[in-house]
């Protein structure tokens, strides 16, 4: 059992949550778990239970209570971080469909993390592509985890992405060139970059201001 302040809130809220007891009493601690690293973002070096963690902020966001979009891509940069580290460490199809989920639900918040990386140091005169290249290179991260896990596409949300991405592969929508092969190992690339820029980010410059 971990024994980080937070990891004690998370592990509480998800068993409030599955043992069918009150919103409330699976809302709050998530609330103060995530307090707790905003407010003093060393906190999350304390944490030893990356999945459960990185779960109950997925949670605190399906709660559709967070409206700022900056706050939002906060609480999924975050999560995305410790559900990848956790993926690091025991590669199992859960976190997959777990971090599918997070990027596919977050899509929009989470998109202005990944231009971050892949537009950096990008001229002004490609501003106007900026958009474009982060959602292409999100939805090859997505694209990436669900084509090397293709028993993820036993859950709807993610079968029905695979199916619009394998039709814009078709199509030509990431390029005349680009097919399922290169789209993964692309999507596994930005993967890699993405959650290198994170870890700095977040674990060694202890910045959470999205």
């Amino acid at each position: 059992m971990a024994n980080s302040r937070i990891d004690k809130l998370c592990q509480e809220a998800i068993l409030a949550l599955q043992l069918g007891m009150p919103a409330d009493n699976t809302y709050h601690p998530l609330y103060k778990a995530w307090q707790l690293w905003r407010g003093n973002p060393s906190e999350l070096k304390q944490i030893e239970d990356k999945a459960t963690f990185a779960n109950g902020m997925m949670i605190l966001l399906s709660y559709g209570t967070v409206h700022d979009i900056d706050t939002q891509q906060q609480i999924a940069s975050v999560a995305y971080l410790f559900i990848s580290m956790a993926i690091e460490e025991t590669p199992n199809i859960n976190l997959y469909k777990n971090r599918v989920i997070l990027m596919i639900s977050n899509e929009e918040a989470f998109r202005y993390t990944v231009s971050s990386v892949v537009n950096k140091g990008c001229g002004m005169f490609m501003m106007s592509l900026q958009p474009l290249l982060a959602r292409d290179a999100l939805f090859k991260m997505i694209y990436s985890d669900i084509s090397t896990n293709p028993a993820l596409c036993s859950v709807d949300l993610i079968a029905k992405r695979k199916k619009d991405l394998d039709v814009k592969i078709e199509n030509g929508f990431f390029g005349k060139d680009e097919d399922s092969v290169t789209t993964t190992s692309e999507g596994k690339s930005n993967h890699s970059e993405v959650v290198e820029y994170l870890r700095k980010m977040v674990l060694e410059d202890e910045d959470v201001d999205f």
